[in-house]
């Protein structure tokens, strides 16, 4: 059509007046195009009608309708969305962190770190997923590189154990003892806070989200130049090899880690290898689910190789010393410092625990339990750091160390009964709930994959902390996200829950098919 309408006042005051209704002004040009578009098409047909362009620009505005009216349509289809409750349940899971660091003693000033977490929160929420989806590409490389950091890891350590030298963890640790400076101090402290038997290793599931998002939009979006005939007898089943390749990359960057693991073996390995071999997989079983389900055996493959590797990287002394540690916590309940102990401990004092009230322990008892008399039988006694002879004890003393930290749950039930304990689970589950439930309301794929991956790591880690605090601890402890204190682990916690909250607050207003997965000049857009 040679006739410009945007040169037309009335459609200028149209679109002045549906602009103003759509408070996200990045979208305004995306929002208003179908509008546009249908402009355009009824101006044509009324001018081949005999119309002069005036009055079929302004037949074709006036059948649009009300402008304010259709701008407020638009604003909702393509406006910012908050998830409250999910946002509030985290806000309110560090407070609690806050106040049980007060109470166990704590000044206020040591709960720095989660205002620190707070501030990571609402920047990956505001900035989080617009820089993963402007910086796809380089997200890609920064996990090849992880992956390959982690060997490289794997490699050196064993060069050094085999010519028993010390392990880059004492280097490391004596450079910082021997430097004594604060900039050491935190080098050291972030370099033992990544390996793996930490939380570093959490950041891999939204690497592989990455990788298979990118292998389902290149399938999508190039197809080849000349396909082969499909034979009658052998149907395509849609899943092309730009996805498995993704998912080949995914479990390459799975493996890499697991090769650095195999350097670094013992039980505490094992809930790190659970919670990441658990969301992997099901991130993978999503992926497919949504694309082509033929492709699950794909998943299941891969996933069992990984975890083979992962079990394989620890020493069967130690491999076993972790499931015992799970399934029969007494063959390790030697003395009273031991986490076997701790988990027979546990198992007692909330079978003994009340519905409401707690335990109501007497002294005796509490003398007892402290010192071990009511497991080991009667000897010489080994009284806990904080359990001392002769002085007034509390039932804090008898448990079992950092039980503010790893025994929220038991604790809250030893100290106040079951039913303060059931609304605390009950609350945690309303927690993961609200983690899949914003996760499946987001209609991206590529932020559907990032928000369902760190959900599953958050999921998981709730998941073996409660099992722990029942007494069935499967190796390290790991972290109540959001409750728990340590500044790796509220950090990168935050970052998952803000990459799910920034998924699904861009979700209406970010155009899948702009996100650059491809070097620029070579991307094919969608047919």
């Amino acid at each position: 059509m040679g006739f410009d309408i945007h040169e037309s006042a009335c459609v200028q005051e149209f679109f002045a007046v549906v602009q103003e209704q759509i408070s996200y002004k990045p979208v305004v040009k995306t929002a208003c195009r179908e509008l546009e578009d249908h402009i355009e098409d009824k101006t044509e047909t009324y001018i081949r009608e005999g119309m002069s362009e005036d009055k079929a620009v302004f037949q074709a505005v006036k059948e649009m309708g009300d402008p304010a009216a259709l701008g407020v349509k638009l604003n909702q289809s393509y406006c910012l969305q908050k998830e409250h409750k999910l946002l509030g349940c985290v806000l309110l899971g560090v407070f609690g962190g806050i106040l049980s660091n007060l109470a166990y003693g704590y000044e206020l000033a040591y709960s720095s770190y989660f205002l620190l977490g707070i501030a990571v929160l609402f920047a990956v929420i505001i900035y989080g997923y617009r820089f993963c989806v402007a910086h796809i590409r380089g997200l890609s490389a920064a996990a090849a590189v992880y992956g390959a950091a982690w060997g490289v890891y794997g490699i050196l350590q064993g060069i050094l154990k085999s010519k028993g030298q010390l392990s880059v963890e004492e280097i490391v640790w004596l450079w910082n003892t021997n430097s004594g400076s604060f900039f050491s101090e935190w080098i050291y402290t972030f370099f033992r806070s990544m390996t793996l038997r930490f939380n570093g290793m959490f950041l891999m599931v939204p690497f592989c989200a990455v990788f298979l998002y990118r292998g389902m939009a290149e399938s999508k979006r190039c197809p080849k130049a000349k396909p082969a005939p499909v034979k009658a007898d052998k149907p395509d089943n849609g899943y092309g090899s730009k996805k498995i390749l993704g998912m080949a990359a995914s479990g390459i960057l799975m493996l890499s880690v697991a090769a650095g693991a195999f350097a670094f073996p013992g039980k505490y390995l094992l809930s790190a290898i659970a919670i990441v071999a658990v969301s992997y997989l099901a991130l993978s079983l999503a992926v497919i689910w949504k694309e082509d389900r033929r492709g699950i055996p794909v998943a299941v493959l891969c996933v069992t190789l990984i975890c083979t590797v992962f079990l394989a990287s620890c020493r069967k002394e130690e491999l076993s010393g972790g499931t015992e540690l799970f399934f029969t916590p007494e063959k390790q309940a030697e003395d009273v410092w031991e986490d076997g102990y701790n988990n027979v401990l546990i198992k007692e004092l909330l079978g003994r625990s009340k519905l409401i009230g707690g335990i109501g322990l007497t002294e005796e008892e509490i003398e007892r339990y402290g010192t071990g008399e009511w497991y080991f039988g009667e000897g010489e006694k080994e009284y806990r750091g904080i359990f001392r002879e002769g002085e007034s004890h509390r039932l804090e003393d008898i448990l079992p160390q950092h039980y503010l930290n790893n025994y929220r749950i038991a604790y809250v039930i030893v100290r106040y009964g079951w039913l303060a304990g059931i609304l605390f689970l009950a609350g945690l589950a309303g927690l993961c709930g609200l983690l899949f439930y914003t996760a499946f309301r987001i209609r991206n794929r590529y932020g559907f994959l990032l928000a369902f991956g760190s959900s599953m790591v958050l999921m998981m880690q709730i998941l073996l902390y409660v099992l722990g605090n029942f007494g069935y601890q499967l190796g390290n402890f790991p972290n109540l996200p959001f409750l728990s204190e340590g500044i790796v682990s509220v950090i990168i916690n935050m970052v998952l829950v803000g990459l799910i909250l920034s998924a699904y607050r861009y979700d209406r207003v970010t155009d899948e098919n702009a996100v650059p997965v491809r070097k620029k000049g070579k991307r094919v857009q969608d047919a």
